[in-house]
């Protein structure tokens, strides 16, 4: 589509997030490599590093960060982040499932996101909860030189009436 420069596959889910004696619900984002060219969240980055591709590894919102009192690459107390399988399961212990993740970077944005979110790959994520090839969203960059209407009208077109574009 003209005028599109970039686009990342995004792939979002609530998770409960544990480490040591804390626990919070998170929105996890998953973001594939794409997702620094349509995005500057690589630019908040106020402590550690932004993703590398490194397996199970997750950058978080600063205020989840300070709220679960983690640490930068904690190998011996690892973030662990849970779900609820989509089942019919009576037993408990079967309809969860958790992994274990590292903080690898800190990010601060704006409070919302910094409150709720942490970012991991999509591979990861998708990994995690069992899916294939779904995703949630496309996130796009625009050239700004051309007009945003007309590209939305262009989205619209090529995805059809059943996707929203904002």
């Amino acid at each position: 589509i003209k005028g599109v420069v970039s686009c990342s596959e995004i792939l979002e889910q609530k998770l409960l997030a544990q480490y040591l004696d804390y626990q919070y619900v998170v929105d996890a984002k998953g973001v594939d490599k794409n997702y620094s060219d349509v995005s500057n969240l690589k630019n908040h980055i106020v402590l550690g590093d932004y993703l590398d591709g490194t397996k199970n590894f997750v950058i978080i919102g600063n205020k989840v960060f300070n709220r679960l009192s983690l640490k930068l690459l904690d190998f011996e107390n690892s973030l662990k982040l849970s779900f609820f399988k989509d089942s019919k399961v009576i037993d408990i212990n079967n309809a969860i499932s958790t992994g274990s993740f590292y903080t690898l970077g800190v990010f601060r944005t704006d409070v919302e996101i910094d409150e709720t979110h942490i970012v991991l790959s999509i591979h990861d994520l998708r990994d995690f909860l069992q899916i294939s090839r779904q995703c949630s969203s496309i996130e796009i960059k625009v050239d700004e030189s051309f007009n945003d209407k007309s590209i939305e009208k262009d989205l619209r077109n090529y995805f059809g009436p059943e996707f929203i574009v904002k």
